[in-house]
């Protein structure tokens, strides 16, 4: 067959990027005949920018994320500031780099912030692009 068509099988090409900052947020389900549960509020719409200003394949953190992770987690790279509509002062935001911070780094973000399960984390966490918890539900 055709090598080109047999190198494609089985693969899917995958854009993946992700925002990801931590505040308050509100929960509840919404919609009459079909009900879903979504997060609403400022920290929702901070995820969201975050993830449209990022690059394909990368993650990026807000400047809170990145305080509340400390030396936890892999290593970010320099501060940028993002112009984000609806806000008059820039957002200051970092990306994930490959690099570990330290030989014991969490493997994942619940871990780097010491919490087992959606359920115990304060307020609410969002990663836009990759779901979202908030509220103890995820």
């Amino acid at each position: 067959g055709d090598p080109s068509a047999e190198e494609g099988r089985g693969r899917i090409d995958f854009k993946f990027k992700a925002g990801i900052h931590v505040g308050p947020v509100i929960g509840g389900l919404v919609g009459r005949t079909r009900r879903f549960y979504r997060l609403f509020g400022d920290t929702v719409v901070t995820a969201a920018r975050l993830c449209q200003s990022c690059e394909t394949g990368r993650v990026q953190i807000s400047a809170e994320m990145d305080s509340l992770l400390g030396s936890l987690g892999p290593a970010r790279e320099e501060v940028r500031e993002i112009k984000v509509k609806g806000k008059d002062i820039p957002l200051r935001a970092h990306y994930l780099s490959d690099q570990p911070r330290s030989e014991e780094r969490p493997t994942s973000l619940l871990q780097a912030v010491n919490m087992q399960s959606p359920a115990e984390m304060p307020h609410g966490f969002v990663a836009e692009g990759g779901g979202a918890w908030g509220g103890g539900t995820p």
